[in-house]
């Protein structure tokens, strides 16, 4: 029975195309992987890249809204003529942000 194991890439290896995986087999006997496999384990490393740059941008987004809200709120409470003003700033920083995730 022949069992493999997949030596993953590493930052260095991905970025630098000469480099190649390789499968060790269980006799010890070394395979290369053939290309297309490299090009889907660099695809699936960029994804869960990018999705956790995602993640942290909504993240990041949904901390500022709350920060905002409440300065929103004390604001109010200090001058309220001017509700309708920093419910705008506010609305406005929340549509910039959900655009900017979604075009992420």
């Amino acid at each position: 029975m022949q069992t493999n194991s997949l030596t993953l890439p590493t930052a260095n290896s991905l970025a630098n195309p000469m480099t190649h995986l390789s499968f060790a087999d269980a006799d010890g006997g070394i395979q290369l992987a053939s290309q297309a496999n490299i090009d889907i384990l660099r695809h699936g490393s960029l994804s869960a890249t990018r999705e956790q740059c995602r993640a942290m941008l909504a993240y990041t987004a949904l901390e500022n809204v709350v920060l905002l809200s409440a300065l929103e709120a004390q604001c109010y409470r200090t001058a309220p003529f001017g509700e309708e003003r920093y419910k705008k700033i506010v609305d406005a920083y929340t549509a910039g942000a959900v655009t900017h995730i979604f075009k992420f």
